[in-house]
């Protein structure tokens, strides 16, 4: 799914420290991460970036299964999550946002998302559903419950003699058309 920049919000530091003066009150949050290498590179770079605006976050690494624990007992301020790459995430972006769903975890609610979500289930028009999944999107990035830059990219990089590589499929390549042409 590629929606462009679909209501991302960009770190804007000249932006968040006028809304920290405007708030006026030292802001301090915690952020679970998992103890993987990815998981605290996650939280020192959030860190890094919140400190540059004035904003104290604590990180909180924990082992996979304390996380999913807390995210899914609401006991957490900021975490990391995944929404896997799958050919059609529509069916987790239902179970993310719809006010109803024991998988929003934020506990976002919005009538307007759970018309929206429930209408891209039953969407028959891929085009239409598409461009559905992807105001999905937007309201994600516009409401900032969940900030969402699109699934994850995979490249391959080939020689000029490698031909009929096809495309990435869930993080696989399937070599089996490839030819060699030397």
């Amino acid at each position: 799914m590629n929606c462009g920049e679909a209501g991302y919000r960009h770190y804007d530091p000249k932006k968040a420290k006028a809304l920290l003066a405007d708030y006026g009150k030292p802001v301090s949050l915690e952020m679970i991460h998992t103890t993987t290498p990815r998981g605290r590179e996650f939280g020192e770079v959030l860190q890094q970036l919140y400190r540059k605006i004035g904003v104290d976050l604590k990180l909180n690494p924990v082992d996979q299964n304390t996380l999913v624990k807390r995210v899914y007992g609401g006991e957490y301020q900021i975490s990391g999550w995944r929404i896997a790459d799958v050919p059609d995430i529509g069916p987790q972006l239902y179970s993310l946002h719809h006010s109803d769903s024991s998988y929003n975890l934020t506990k976002h609610a919005s009538p307007e998302l759970d018309t929206l979500v429930e209408s891209m289930r039953v969407e028959k028009d891929a085009e239409t559903r598409n461009g559905m999944l992807c105001q999905i999107a937007e309201e994600m990035n516009t409401s900032g419950h969940i900030q969402y830059r699109g699934g994850n990219h995979y490249y391959i990089f080939t020689r000029p003699w490698v031909k009929n590589v096809d495309k990435i499929f869930m993080g696989a390549i399937d070599l089996s058309t490839a030819t060699v042409e030397k």
